[in-house]
């Protein structure tokens, strides 16, 4: 089977029937910062490891000390907020949530979604995202509408003029909306910015209901950390949902540290914004259709999507399928951005491929 996630490299060459090369290995299909880790992470994890003790103790004021420090970041109150296992815990709590109730997925979009909306019998309709942004959705028979901005996978931004009139209307037709921001400090724009239209939003609008993620701007998928934030009576409500103890000291600890990483996502905000536009320049001069994007990754449309995955398999590139996105059809690979050595040897690969099928 093709591995319904990213980052599966192992999983990816056998579902190619590709053998795996002896030399380096480049994982395009992954899509969290790839610059280093911030220093603060690695110092942190020295203190920690120096105390075996710690691994002994339940997580308590951990818990606490990391929603103080999103709400001092956020300039909100503690109980705005939940944290998770990542924000695919949320996503299940929510799952929970709206179980059996007409959900609206605006696709394409993360498959896990509609997984987790399913598997509590959800009534899920596919809404595609230009009939959104053309406000041409019909809202009547809806209960929740799930919105990821930045898409993923396409790396697409419904802007905030957009949004602020979305939410509006949202709430005009009694519909509760979900927005996944996991990526959302990828974005050019300011961090400061951000924050306080989302602050904004959430204490005028209670049927709103943010999902953020620390796993992809900090590259921690192997601790998993996210964060909710709502009106308070949603909170408790989903809180109720979760199980005790579900994030673990490990990441509570460090995830206090990175709340004040402000350079450090200052930084990654001006690499990724140079690197997207080098790169997706090279390849769209290479005659690549190149799908426009605002985040750490984008898209390239093309019929010989397997062909190709194959192709770069072969030469230790690993690459996103796009087979299990609603209306994508495995008509596109994804690709993640990595530091420039990488990306350039994938812009060298994607040549070859061009020229030996012109031949």
């Amino acid at each position: 089977m093709i591995p319904i996630h990213g980052a599966s490299i192992q999983a990816t060459y056998q579902a190619y029937d590709v053998a795996m090369p002896k030399g380096k290995i480049i994982d395009f299909s992954t899509n969290t910062n790839s610059l280093t880790l911030p220093e603060s992470i690695h110092k942190e994890w020295q203190t920690m490891t120096k105390d075996i003790q710690c691994i002994s103790q339940y997580p308590a004021s951990e818990y606490e000390d990391l929603l103080n420090a999103l709400a001092n970041n956020h300039d909100m109150n503690q109980d705005q907020f939940m944290i998770t296992n990542g924000t695919n815990e949320a996503i299940y709590l929510l799952a929970s949530y709206f179980a059996g109730a007409r959900v609206g997925i605006v696709e394409p979009t993360y498959p896990e979604y509609l997984r987790a909306m399913s598997a509590y019998d959800a009534k899920c309709v596919h809404i595609d995202w230009e009939d959104l942004a053309q406000d041409l959705v019909n809202f009547s028979d809806l209960d929740a509408l799930i919105l990821c901005n930045p898409n993923n996978p396409t790396g697409q931004y419904m802007d905030q003029d957009q949004l602020g009139y979305l939410i509006k209307k949202t709430k005009k037709n009694h519909v509760q909306i979900i927005l996944d921001q996991a990526y959302v400090d990828f974005l050019a724009m300011r961090t400061r910015d951000i924050n306080d239209l989302a602050k904004e939003w959430i204490e005028n609008y209670p049927h709103l209901i943010i999902l953020r993620s620390l796993t992809k701007i900090f590259k921690i998928p192997g601790i998993r950390l996210g964060y909710v934030m709502g009106h308070p009576q949603v909170i408790q409500r989903l809180e109720k949902r979760q199980p005790s103890w579900s994030v673990n000291r490990l990441a509570l600890s460090i995830g206090i540290k990175l709340i004040g990483e402000k350079d450090y996502i200052q930084k990654t905000k001006v690499y990724y914004r140079q690197e997207r536009e080098r790169i997706t320049k090279i390849l769209s001069s290479q005659g690549w259709e190149v799908i426009p994007s605002q985040v750490n990754f984008f898209m390239i449309k093309t019929e010989e999507a397997d062909q190709l995955i194959s192709w770069c398999l072969k030469r230790g590139l690993v690459l996103r399928h796009t087979k299990n996105h609603q209306g994508l059809n495995g008509h596109y690979v994804r690709i993640g951005l990595q530091g420039p050595e990488e990306n350039t040897i994938l812009t060298h690969v994607f040549s070859e491929y061009r020229q030996t099928i012109e031949r």
